[in-house]
């Protein structure tokens, strides 16, 4: 009997995630192009692509909160609610300051929802199979993702503006929250923390820290270069992003049975990967580029979608991992804001001593070179079964 409602409950919090998934893609991945669109500061496109530190901000308070209270799918869905009408509100963003403003709100809103989403989802997985099981999820998560953006293609080509993608996802977001109601919150006992575990930890937070530098400080330049070098139109924008969702879906159950055979392997493959990107980018001279390369780069973010969760999970017992999930996701994003700005920070400065395509230039090798030699660094970490 408990395990057919525990089924139950697993059918509808995934059909949740696959709604959600697809409202998200709906509206995220167009920020950083809506930004470069109403403004030509190049600042203020890095801050809109450092946003995920207010995400991160609000998830550390409430990942604690929840294992606390066990009140996770209580603050999904009013979360999911207050998300599906800032989404909306994005209709009246017509300048800097107001979307400014919005976007702020939203991401902040967005990190009570992933913190409880985070922690639910945390203490569902097990350690045999956690990779195969976040990767299921990833799976759902990026075929949302291909589903909105095939959709968004269509609407930004007919209406040359994201702004129906925007609405679409918040009425997207209403129905995802719809769907756990009636759900009841799961109960969890929290473990015993060791002092050994707890060293990893901060040295894996340090190496995420020192990694993300680099991976933030290109996040801005590949929006510059598609926006402003390639002249890319919404609709192109938009086939990018499928080609990345589609290759992902692909590779996804392969990553997750990668994550599973070999953790440490998986961590240092999924961010030694990354550096390609950066070289495709200053090279790239035809959005056909920036096709090829997200068509075929599938396996990076694939193995980026499950094992450094699975890694942070093997270390965290029941009942911690809605805070340790928050404390992770902050120390990412917090890195990823510091490389967003100080690579916009740096082009702006560049731009004025050379042309523009030369000063991203300067940008994409420091990311190279920054992405590849700190990639070594999850070497260092080892299974932890084999501990």
């Amino acid at each position: 009997y408990y395990k057919l409602v525990f089924e139950f409950m697993l059918r509808k919090i995934k059909t949740h995630a696959l709604i959600n998934s697809t409202a998200n893609n709906f509206a995220n991945p167009y920020f950083g192009y809506v930004a470069a669109s109403v403004s030509n500061s190049n600042l203020f496109v890095g801050y809109v692509q450092g946003l995920g530190i207010f995400s991160s901000i609000a998830q550390l308070f409430t990942g604690n909160l929840v294992d606390k209270k066990n009140n996770r799918i209580r603050l999904i869905l009013l979360s999911n609610s207050l998300i599906a009408f800032l989404c909306i509100s994005l209709y009246y963003a017509k300048d800097p300051l107001t979307l400014a403003l919005l976007l702020t709100s939203l991401v902040a809103i967005q990190g009570i929802y992933g913190g409880a989403w985070n922690a639910l989802i945390g203490e569902l997985s097990e350690p045999n199979n956690r990779g195969r099981f976040l990767s299921s999820f990833a799976f759902i998560a990026t075929l949302g993702s291909i589903t909105a953006i095939f959709i968004t293609i269509p609407l930004t080509y007919l209406f040359n503006s994201f702004i129906p993608a925007f609405i679409v996802a918040g009425i997207l977001f209403l129905v995802s929250a719809m769907v756990l109601l009636n759900i009841p919150e799961i109960k969890i006992a929290r473990q015993k923390l060791e002092l050994t575990r707890l060293k990893i930890i901060r040295d894996y937070y340090i190496v995420n820290f020192i990694f993300g530098i680099f991976w933030g400080f290109a996040w801005p330049l590949f929006t510059i270069t598609q926006v402003r070098v390639l002249k890319m139109q919404p609709y192109e924008y938009a086939i990018a992003q499928a080609l990345h969702a589609f290759s992902t879906l692909l590779f996804q159950p392969i990553a997750g049975k990668m994550v599973d055979k070999n953790r440490r392997l998986s961590l240092f493959t999924g961010k030694f990967g990354l550096t390609i990107y950066p070289i495709v980018f200053y090279f790239a001279s035809s959005p056909i580029h920036i096709y090829l390369l997200n068509a075929f780069t599938g396996i990076i973010p694939a193995l980026i979608n499950v094992a450094y969760t699975a890694y942070l999970y093997d270390l965290v017992p029941h009942g911690y991992r809605g805070k340790f999930s928050a404390e992770f996701n902050l120390i990412h994003s917090l890195s990823i804001m510091i490389g967003s700005l100080s690579s916009t920070y740096l082009v702006d400065h560049l731009s004025e001593r050379m042309d523009l395509v030369n000063a991203l230039g300067v940008g994409y090798l420091i990311a190279t070179i920054g992405r590849a030699s700190t990639a070594f660094l999850y070497l260092r970490f080892n299974d932890i079964k084999k501990q």
